[in-house]
């Protein structure tokens, strides 16, 4: 499956904070770069547009996601839907550009998308079977219920 950036444009969807609240997450559904900037920025009422766009951040390449979350310990999941995976990068170690790793993969992982963590070191990840649906699917539903949520084990 592949994204088709030329027919749906979807310029934020995952979004996430870090857990002292201090750096905003985010990354565009039809783009591959993942950006943040810090919270005390956008707060900032003499900082106008320009200057606050100047402050963004530019972590590196992943793949189209559409969930993001982070958690206590500074791993960041992105759903990567074109994989039907689960993809976390690491920024609680010492390196400035974290690897990305495979958390989770499965074909019925169809479009994963929102995620929550539960606090017992697992992460729920729903299969919205979005890219399915009439809107993607050429004017087709495909979808097949049962929707599912996934248990996966955090890092």
């Amino acid at each position: 499956m592949y994204v088709d950036s030329s027919s749906s444009r979807f310029n934020s969807d995952g979004i996430a904070l870090d857990s002292q609240g201090q750096y905003l997450y985010y990354h565009a559904l039809t783009g591959r770069t993942l950006y943040r900037i810090r919270t005390d920025y956008l707060r900032d009422s003499t900082l106008n547009e320009s200057q606050i766009a100047s402050r963004v951040e530019k972590l590196g390449q992943d793949c189209a996601t559409d969930g993001m979350i982070m958690d206590r310990a500074g791993n960041l999941y992105l759903t990567c839907v074109e994989e039907n995976a689960i993809i976390a990068r690491q920024f609680s170690g010492p390196s400035n550009s974290p690897a990305l790793m495979i958390v989770s993969q499965d074909q019925r992982l169809q479009w994963p998308d929102s995620m929550s963590l539960g606090s017992e070191g697992y992460l729920y990840v729903t299969a919205s079977q979005f890219h399915l649906m009439p809107i993607i699917a050429e004017g087709k539903d495909l979808r097949k219920p049962p929707y599912m949520i996934f248990k996966v084990r955090t890092i």
